[in-house]
């Protein structure tokens, strides 16, 4: 891939990185959440929740160390014990973020249907 490597990225962009691949995991995870199965066929629901989410919530976990790593090594802020448990804080990043996309997302459409959009 042709992307800039953290290194040469501003504070400003590894944070918005950071941020904007946890809101696309966010979004891929609800996606089987608002889509429809046949009925019976639940456990592919499941199943779909766990391959997508998974795939995409550690890439944006991957993302994330790598952007904290690069903002310890510059001395930048932090969020404390970054540079001890660097995983552990992406993990504490990411899966807020992908939980309030998710909320967002699901009472969106649950507003559509209510009124029937």
């Amino acid at each position: 891939m042709g992307g800039t490597p953290p290194r040469l990225q501003s504070t400003t962009d590894l944070w918005a990185v950071l941020f904007a691949f946890s809101t696309f995991a966010g979004l891929a995870f609800c996606a089987p959440l608002a889509g429809k199965f046949a009925e019976g066929e639940e456990g592919n629901r499941l199943l779909a929740l766990l391959v997508v989410g998974g795939f995409f919530g550690a890439l944006a976990t991957a993302i994330a160390v790598s952007s904290l790593s690069e903002m310890v090594r510059r001395g930048a802020w932090v969020p404390p014990g970054t540079a001890r448990h660097t995983v552990l804080v992406a993990i504490m990043l990411v899966a807020p973020i992908m939980a309030a996309v998710v909320a967002l997302m699901l009472s969106g459409l649950w507003v559509l249907r209510l009124l029937r959009l």
